[in-house]
């Protein structure tokens, strides 16, 4: 029983800060004094599933960026992970450090260089180039989470 209100409870609090998002997206207007919207509208729900709003053209194209992005950082990281994490070899914590590298610097500093490579091989603004720039941190991560998993498998079995 009181793992089942623990469950709730972290349910709760993990959803809980959604919930004026949730109200406010049916309410005409919401003001500061006011608890709840005085007026209730489907408006701003029309608005987004119209035609002209192309949030279907945006939510279709966010998904095939994460597919590809998921599915590039799992060829990689994979094959990466298993050997970090299975094999010794000199220059294994260099690796490691170097995959942190994404991690560590400056996002903004890493980016603005980012851009102006893109710029130079004609991928800005292209699905390849969001796709790349979405590996960037994605692969390291990949990596190091899954090197941390192979080191603790039993290679024997």
């Amino acid at each position: 029983m009181t793992r089942k209100v623990a469950l709730l409870l972290i349910i709760t609090v993990l959803f809980l800060p959604f919930l004026p998002l949730l109200i406010w997206s049916f309410a005409q207007g919401w003001y500061f004094p006011q608890l709840v919207p005085e007026q209730w509208t489907l408006a701003n729900w029309q608005a987004i599933f119209t035609a002209s709003t192309k949030v279907g053209q945006g939510f279709l194209q966010s998904l095939i960026i994460a597919i590809l992005s998921t599915t590039f950082a799992l060829l990689v990281g994979l094959p990466a992970g298993r050997a970090l994490g299975v094999l010794d070899f000199p220059g294994k914590g260099s690796i490691k450090l170097f995959l942190l590298l994404p991690i560590i610097v400056s996002p903004l500093a890493t980016l603005m260089g980012i851009q102006f490579v893109l710029i130079r091989l004609g991928l800005s603004g292209t699905l390849l180039g969001v796709v790349l720039v979405h590996l960037l941190p994605t692969i390291p991560y990949m990596t190091l989470v899954l090197s941390s998993m192979y080191a603790n498998f039993d290679t024997q079995l």
